[in-house]
């Protein structure tokens, strides 16, 4: 986040002034072979966008994900559609045939080059647009990849009423801005 705000400073103070703190959390994928069935977290996360799991009312939101090891891409890193949040809103990834946003929206794939599932060092931080179609693969190797993520929407966001996927709904009115005891703004 360092060199974010050192390479692109003038981008950092807007998300300073306009970013409400949505969620953080610790994310971890077991080794695929050490799976246990009612837990999940080893299988790969077929393409989506994270702004449909978010339950608000506008996009603008970004994904800071951190990886806290050291991850080759048989970790079951990411990989991004690159130019993809131009395209907007698609929905969300449990609509879509078997979860694959690509299932519906195959020219995406003639209209974005596909980063390949990256490599990270720990400490590595990867920022994305809350509209950028992204997957991660399976985790094939014998250790956990282990990664933190802080997911922010502007400070004006509301509830749009959906379920979300990285946050409890309980408490929150309909298309009123999400609590600043529980988000609370960046600034």
């Amino acid at each position: 986040m360092i060199a974010f705000g050192q390479s692109r400073p003038r981008r950092l103070q807007v998300i300073r002034n306009s970013a409400g703190y949505f969620t953080d959390f610790f994310a971890v994928k077991q080794p695929a072979k050490k799976k246990q069935a009612d837990r999940g977290g080893a299988g790969g996360s077929d393409w989506h966008q994270d702004y449909a799991a978010s339950a608000s009312d506008r996009s603008g939101g970004m994904v800071f994900w951190t990886a806290l090891t050291d991850m080759p891409p048989e970790k079951g890193t990411m990989a991004f559609l690159n130019g993809s949040h131009r395209f907007g809103v698609m929905g969300h990834y449990s609509t879509y045939g078997e979860g694959n946003l690509l299932d519906s929206y195959p020219e995406l794939l003639d209209e974005c080059d596909s980063s390949g599932n990256l490599t990270y060092s720990a400490g590595d931080v990867t920022v994305h647009s809350n509209l950028t179609v992204h997957s991660a693969g399976t985790n094939v190797t014998d250790d956990p990849r282990w990664t933190y993520i802080v997911i922010v929407n502007p400070a004006d966001a509301c509830w749009n009423g959906g379920p979300a996927d990285a946050f409890q709904t309980d408490g929150l009115t309909l298309h009123k801005e999400l609590d600043d005891e529980r988000f609370s703004v960046i600034g």
